[in-house]
């Protein structure tokens, strides 16, 4: 076959699969992913399957990071305040139980921190963290309880329900039970995916996703 032929039957291919996922219908609108090691790991993921769905994708996953920031990984509500500069329709946030065995008050403060930045975008998702890990010197219910509290004083924000979506599901876990192995990574992106293409939930409160 002639090389020249291969390369636009494959390109016509590819915008096929990608038509059919959906290119195109958010018009190159800009989501920002941030969030911990959960996110760092499924970057690649994340940022396809966004794309794919016509989203303009920025992701930054920082391992070891955390919403109250002790251990000094990342300041984000510094970082999160230049990502608003891209001007994104939505922000998706996965942060949670990372340094906080006893958060505390901190816990809803270190939330506000990292909101405020935000208050100008439209839709702003948390996903619920798991409780599930083999390991838990941390809070996931005190956490996901103060999510819910931020959701009454934030009126752009609501959550993602991840702790309900890998609940049950090993398989999509490395042995410690908090970590994906590559197809929980890929479940991930997935359900960021449905939680921003579906529209807001009303009660903004654990999004449906199925």
């Amino acid at each position: 076959m002639n090389r020249q032929l291969v390369i636009p039957v494959a390109l016509v291919a590819i915008a096929g699969v990608v038509s059919a996922v959906g290119v195109g219908s958010h018009a190159g609108q800009t989501v920002v992913v941030v969030g911990d090691s959960l996110t760092a790991q499924s970057e690649a993921p994340i940022g396809l399957v966004l794309t794919a769905g016509g989203w303009r994708p920025v992701v930054d996953g920082r391992s070891g990071s955390s919403i109250t920031n002790r251990n000094s990984i990342v300041d984000w509500p510094t970082r999160v305040t230049e990502l608003a500069a891209v001007h994104p329709a939505v922000v998706v946030i996965e942060l949670g139980t990372n340094d906080c065995a006893n958060c505390g008050d901190d816990l809803d403060a270190g939330i506000d921190r990292i909101l405020a930045p935000l208050r100008q975008v439209r839709r702003v998702v948390w996903l619920t963290v798991q409780d599930t890990a083999v390991e838990r010197a941390s809070d996931p219910e005190g956490v996901n309880e103060a999510l819910r509290r931020a959701t009454v004083r934030w009126p752009n924000l609501e959550l993602l329900d991840m702790k309900g979506h890998f609940d049950g599901h090993p398989e999509w876990h490395i042995a410690d039970l908090l970590h994906f192995n590559a197809a929980g990574s890929n479940e991930l992106a997935d359900l960021i995916r449905r939680g921003i293409d579906a529209p807001p939930s009303p009660n903004r409160v654990l999004t449906p996703v199925v």
